[in-house]
């Protein structure tokens, strides 16, 4: 098991914690992985291990490796993190 992915069951297991203490529903966070700047080879492993809210703040970058990753794992969701550019809108949706 790669150290991210050991990592990503530590942060979920806070997460369970942190519900419960708050007398909240099992499952109301949403934990959205911030894969900004890492490659594919790097997002793979924590999209197996069952992680589906990403967040990139490049919409170009996002393009260049989602498509092929949502084929593979269709139920990934994508966020854009941080400041749009207005000319970027379109493109981001």
């Amino acid at each position: 098991m790669s150290a991210v992915v050991e990592a990503l069951g530590r942060v979920r297991a806070k997460i369970t914690e942190a519900e419960r203490e708050a007398n909240r529903p099992s499952g109301s966070a949403r934990l959205v992985a911030v894969s900004k700047t890492f490659p594919v080879d790097a997002i793979l492993p924590v999209l197996e291990a069952g992680q589906v809210d990403f967040g990139e703040n490049r919409v170009q970058e996002a393009h260049a490796k989602w498509p092929a990753l949502k084929e593979r794992f269709p139920a990934a969701r994508l966020h854009i993190i941080g400041p749009l550019q207005t000319n970027k809108v379109r493109e981001a949706m």
